[in-house]
Formats: C-alpha cells, structure tokens, sequence
C-alpha cells in the first residue's frame, strides 16, 4: 500500500471544460510554475506521510506547493484566501485545502 494522498490528475477529462489544458491558455503562469514544481525534489515532503497509506488522504504535495506559489505570486499571502485560489486546481471535487 502506498501514500495516502488524495489525486491530482491534471489530464482528468470534466464535462465543462473538458480538460485543464483546455481551460487555461499555454501562457498562463500556473503551467510555468507547475512545471517548475515538477523538478523540485520533494522528498521530504513526501517522507513527512506514512508510507503504509493509513490515516486521513493528505492533498498531494506538489499540487499543494503549486497552489501556494501560485497564490503567492498573486498577491495572494492570506490563509483565508489561499483556498480561493483553487479555481485554477478544479481538480479538487470540491474538496479544498485549509491552512
């Protein structure tokens, strides 16, 4: 058994819009950071969770550092207004991070 953390697929199909490729444009910083985020070694974060999968699903790690940067470079440095920025992750089936 693996981490438990809940999915973050961002290629999963929707009904509207059909995908998040589909819904941001190419140019927009999220793929940048997203991208970025992707070569970080996140190990540590990862060591923090139980390897067995027991336990509450925990947000999976890179999905939360790109929400984090993203919202920081927004302007976004309020944890009662980071959440609001899951409208870029609609990946998240109406479950939002708190911080």
């Amino acid at each position: 058994m693996g981490y438990n953390f809940i999915e973050c697929n961002r290629e999963q199909i929707h009904l509207l819009p059909p995908s998040l490729r589909d819904w941001l444009p190419e140019e927009q910083l999220s793929w940048f950071i997203i991208d970025a985020v992707n070569k970080v070694e996140l190990g540590e974060f990862y060591r923090k969770h139980r390897p067995d999968g027991r336990g509450q699903a925990a947000f999976e790690p890179s999905m939360m550092l790109s929400l984090l940067l993203c919202a920081y470079s927004n302007g976004v440095r309020s944890n009662i207004f980071i959440p609001y920025q899951m409208w870029l992750y609609r990946k998240s089936e109406g479950r939002f991070p708190y911080f």
